[in-house]
């Protein structure tokens, strides 16, 4: 009997009832308003809008009331748009809107006119990057408004081309320029402030679920097996796609997918699951296992031709194809609201990617009261809902203090007969479905964390994965746990080469329990006694000198000062309490581990001494 673990998180909120695509939500109002007022001060803005808050019906109504080009006094706009499903809602929508509007399409075969008369022409930028003549076709001087759809790609080179031929390169730019996404930032960490200059309207997709605007959830977590530690990641920041597909595409997880996906359409009888996978092996071998047990699964790629593409959504909207596959196809552009269930069966460790995912499954339909997604590659671990940010790194939700620093090993949990359910209730909105599993992370470590502390020797923690212990002479021992559970012993030197000083690491031993690397290390110190003597030198009595508490109290606060959601004074009184209270040695030990680790050993000195509850945490956070 094939055994799976099955973790359901349920979150029940209210669910309104769809407005009409004419009219604007209240919401949708104050956006249009908000961007209205700020192009009077700043050209280039950007607004964060989550997926289903009706992006497309906002700039579509935004676009009539958006002044002249202040210099030649022309009214044309251009929206930039990556795929054709994006152009197609654009024109769609415009047209519902304004009726009278002349829309131009510059894709592909279809070339616009430039004729004077035209109000909006909607642009591939692909297609204006192929060829500079193209390009070159569009006077500047005609357009008063340039809107890019999906503006967390506004970095590719592909956009900044376009947009400076528009002059829309500095903040002073006479067209005005308005970037819309439901992802606003990037996982490569390419700064969108390049492009806009200011994030003027943000709308999650707590806000969304909490007003009723998107469809309730559970998230329902199966356990495959998946060894995700194995594979590498790429220069973007997720899995290498030939390795994770190799991990993924087989048989016995495949079934285990096709499994419970009977189970759930049973339970909660589904009838339109969208499945996200790896590559298109992976959909033709998992469609295949599908079709082969009777069940009618579909799948579409990106060479799928548009007749096909077309005919297949139609099916499966007007509920004839139960199972639709795809592999990043559907990520962007998609509006199917009758998707009652989301297949998560291709990992990520992008945030944007997953919330992009999930959010195919969130718009409201009169057919389903909530959408599923029923995670297999431990999706959870990523979050999704990432704050919208203009700077070169993902924020998030919450009051948490700093960045989550999960593994992207596997979990693991004991082996249930069946199919059985572990409920977990949610306090305030989706997002605090991981809050679980990271109390559960925190349990599983701790006693890891009891063995170096309770250890005969001063080890520091100086990542969530590496301990240090200072030998003195710029050398000192680490021990490193990975995913995998293997733990390895390291003596780490520093040397100089000019005025670069580099660390060079010689692996000691590998052990898979602390307790023996705790013994290989007592050996270590036997064998070279010049090394416990320059260790037992660095064990300084008294109390924390004036120097120390300085510079570890000047570092922790310039930390902290980057979030503006903590309460300074607050949180510079606990500080100082602390630091009040540190020995000599401890203040060595810190700045030890600060010079190897620096922000790192920080955070973990934050909040495991300066806010070790979650009452003090929430103490210092701003309301």
């Amino acid at each position: 009997m094939m055994r799976i673990l099955i973790r359901r998180f349920s979150i029940s909120l209210h669910v309104r009832n769809q407005i009409s695509n004419l009219s604007l939500r209240p919401y949708q109002q104050e956006c249009v308003d908000t961007c209205l007022k700020s192009l009077e001060t700043t050209r280039r803005i950007a607004v964060s809008l989550a997926t289903g808050g009706g992006k497309t019906v906002i700039f579509s109504h935004l676009i009539d009331q958006i002044p002249p080009n202040p210099k030649t006094g022309r009214s044309k706009t251009l929206i930039l748009v990556h795929r054709k499903e994006l152009a197609d809602q654009a024109i769609a929508s415009l047209r519902k809107v304004y009726p009278q509007y002349k829309i131009e399409l510059d894709m592909a075969n279809r070339k616009p006119s430039h004729a004077p008369d035209i109000d909006v022409v909607v642009a591939s930028v692909p297609t204006l990057n192929r060829s500079a003549q193209r390009l070159e076709s569009h006077d500047p001087g005609e357009y008063k408004a340039i809107v890019v759809d999906e503006c967390h790609h506004g970095v590719a080179d592909s956009y900044t081309k376009i947009l400076k031929h528009f002059g829309c390169d500095s903040a002073d730019c006479d067209i005005a320029l308005l970037g819309f996404s439901a992802t606003l930032s990037r996982y490569d960490e390419l700064p969108l402030g390049l492009v806009f200059d200011e994030i003027v309207y943000d709308k999650s997709l707590v806000d969304l679920i909490r007003e009723g605007y998107l469809s309730d959830f559970s998230w329902i977590q199966v356990s495959a097996g998946l060894e995700l530690s194995q594979v590498s990641i790429g220069k973007d920041g997720d899995y290498k796609m030939d390795e994770l597909a190799n991990h993924v595409n087989k048989d016995e997880i495949n079934a285990l997918v096709f499994q419970s996906y009977q189970h759930f359409a049973e339970k909660y009888q589904l009838k339109s699951s969208l499945f996200f996978c790896v590559n298109v092996a992976h959909l033709e071998s998992l469609s295949l296992l599908f079709r082969s047990n009777g069940v009618n699964a579909q799948y579409v790629t990106g060479n799928t031709s548009k007749f096909e593409r077309e005919r297949l959504v139609a099916e499966f909207s007007n509920g004839q194809l139960p199972v639709l596959m795809n592999c990043g196809v559907f990520t962007e552009g998609t509006d199917i609201p009758n998707i009652d269930s989301i297949f998560m069966v291709r990992p990520t460790q992008s945030k944007t990617l997953l919330t992009q995912m999930v959010g195919r499954g969130l718009r409201l339909h009169e057919s389903k009261h909530r959408c599923y997604v029923i995670d297999f590659v431990d999706a959870h671990r990523v979050g999704v809902n990432s704050n919208p940010t203009l700077e070169g790194k993902m924020k998030t939700n919450g009051v948490s203090l700093f960045e989550s620093d999960t593994g992207r090993g596997r979990q693991e949990g004991p082996e249930i007969e069946d199919i059985k359910y572990m409920e977990y209730d949610t306090l305030d909105g989706y997002q605090k479905i991981f809050e679980k599993f990271k109390e559960q992370e925190v349990v599983q470590t701790e006693n890891i964390f009891g063995k170096f502390k309770t250890s005969q020797f001063p080890w520091i923690q100086m990542r969530r994965d590496v301990w240090g212990l200072n030998i003195g002479k710029e050398e000192f021992y680490q021990i490193k746990i990975y995913p995998t559970g293997a733990k390895t012993l390291s003596l780490v030197k520093t040397v100089r080469r000019g005025k670069i000083r580099y660390p060079e690491s010689q692996k000691i031993a590998e052990k898979v329990t602390l307790e023996e690397l705790f013994v290989e290390f007592e050996k270590q110190l036997e064998k070279y006694p010049e090394k416990y003597r320059s260790f037992r030198q660095t064990l300084i009595r008294g109390a924390i000198t004036q120097k120390q508490r300085d510079f570890i109290r000047s570092v922790t606060i310039n930390l902290v000062d980057k979030n503006p959601k903590i309460d300074k004074a607050k949180f510079v009184g606990l500080l100082d309490k602390k630091l009040n209270g540190l020995s000599k040695f401890a203040a060595s030990n810190l700045i030890f581990a600060y010079t190897v680790s620096r922000t790192n050993a920080l955070k973990l000195f934050v909040k495991q001494q300066v806010l070790p509850s979650k009452a003090l945490q929430k103490y210092v956070v701003s309301r």
